[in-house]
């Protein structure tokens, strides 16, 4: 697995709404019309998780206040972090610009745009902006690399090294320019973003 900066910063989507119950909450996801249930220990975390502190911050708070090592705190906390990330609910707390360059950062770090929608389907998946009205089918690899980039920064080597990874059989050098090609596609619609801080 691909370490997550843990300088980074998080926070809800602003489409979520938490409703708190004796036994646990739900959260609203107002765009995507989807209710998701958390827990107690999952609701405490996300209260942490307001764009202010990094993710190392968070998980030393976890690990002090759940009394549990900062290493049982850190997968529990990167894990609902990408668990969340996976159905829409959270995104890292960093600028990023949608502006397409004439030649690409291969250094840079990429990002989903948070607004940008994901409808799963059996062969890949549909990508739709509802500010734009721009839609975007992608196959199942390209589900696989906006799931990749859909809550944490990662580099082209780091979805290269991913997919190098998940999938069997595939030229590596193929895969870099697989990814190169999609990557520059969605970025001229908006869809991808370059991150311009990660530690702020």
């Amino acid at each position: 697995m691909i370490p997550v900066n843990e300088d980074l910063r998080y926070a809800l989507q602003d489409e979520a709404a938490i409703e708190d119950f004796d036994d646990g909450s739900l959260m609203f996801l107002a765009r995507q019309k989807k209710i998701v249930e958390i827990n107690h220990s999952a609701r405490r975390i996300l209260r942490l998780l307001n764009g202010r502190r990094s993710l190392k911050q968070v998980i030393k708070r976890t690990s002090r206040d759940f009394a549990i090592q900062e290493k049982v705190a850190r997968r529990d906390v990167q894990k609902l972090i990408a668990d969340l990330g996976d159905q829409g609910a959270v995104k890292p707390a960093a600028r990023v610009t949608f502006r397409r360059r004439k030649k690409m950062d291969q250094s840079a770090s990429l990002l989903a745009n948070s607004r940008i929608s994901l409808r799963e389907e059996e062969d890949g998946g549909i990508l739709f902006d509802a500010d734009t009205n721009g839609l975007q089918i992608v196959n199942p690899i390209g589900l696989l690399i906006w799931k990749f980039i859909q809550v944490h920064p990662r580099t082209r080597a780091d979805i290269v090294s991913h997919l190098n990874e998940t999938c069997e059989d595939v030229p590596s050098d193929r895969v870099e320019k697989d990814v190169d090609g999609f990557v520059s596609e969605l970025q001229g619609k908006g869809f991808i973003g370059e991150v311009v801080d990660e530690k702020r």
